[in-house]
């Protein structure tokens, strides 16, 4: 199986370092940087190498629907998939934090739409985003 260059540097950067229980950072930083299908990548890399992988524990602590990746309470948005072709967005009334690089790296998207329940949005959520307009609802606490 080949192994893209994403999956290969997340491994490579976690693998190492990390003691214990890495699986569930090597996850995290998959599902954060490059979305669900790197994640579904790493996974199945890691069963090939016979790393004890709970994909039952994993699927608890996050919900991926559309290509945009939340906490498995919905409560958070980590990120949102660079390849979707969707030029607007309304986030979720489930959502109380737009996490940092939320949006980052996603050219087609226009417009994001932010629900009164958002209470936090990371100002980095959109780094790099020049064509992206953000409309908030009224209740954001902190950007």
């Amino acid at each position: 199986m080949g192994m893209s260059n994403e999956a290969k540097t997340i491994i490579e950067d976690y693998i190492e370092d990390i003691e214990g229980n890495y699986f569930d950072e090597i996850t995290r930083a998959a599902l954060t940087k490059y979305g669900p299908s790197v994640f579904e990548e790493v996974v199945e890399i890691l069963n090939e190498v016979e790393v004890k992988v709970d994909r039952i524990q994993c699927t608890q602590k996050y919900f991926i629907e559309n290509g945009v990746v939340y906490t498995a309470d919905k409560r958070v948005l980590l990120k949102y998939d660079i390849n979707k072709a969707d030029k607007e967005f309304t986030i979720p009334s489930t959502v109380e934090y737009v996490a940092a690089e939320a949006f980052k790296g996603n050219a087609s998207l226009e417009k994001v739409l932010v629900p009164q329940s958002v209470k936090r949005f990371n100002s980095k959520a959109y780094e790099g985003c020049s064509r992206l307009e953000v409309c908030f609802g009224k209740t954001i606490f902190r950007i």
